[in-house]
């Protein structure tokens, strides 16, 4: 029973860490955000002065199906 329940910590836990790191794109000197699904670096942004911030590129090819819907949602979002 112990060992079920730790499992079950476990998996929760990892599904609700990676489901935030696609969720909301960001890269800090702070955050790694190198998940096992999401996987933002640094090329995944621009910097853009009027906001003085990192926006991430509307379009990436190397995109997996979970980055690319993470995409679409942050740009519906933005609008």
């Amino acid at each position: 029973m112990l060992f079920e329940t730790w499992i079950l910590i476990v998996t929760v836990s990892m599904t609700l860490g990676e489901g935030i790191n696609c969720m909301y794109p960001r890269l800090e000197d702070t955050y790694d955000s190198e998940g096992l699904v999401c996987k933002w670096s640094e090329e995944d942004f621009y910097y853009d002065k009027k906001e003085d911030a990192l926006i991430l590129f509307p379009e990436d090819e190397t995109d997996n199906c979970f980055e690319a819907k993470a995409r679409e949602r942050y740009w519906k979002g933005r609008e």
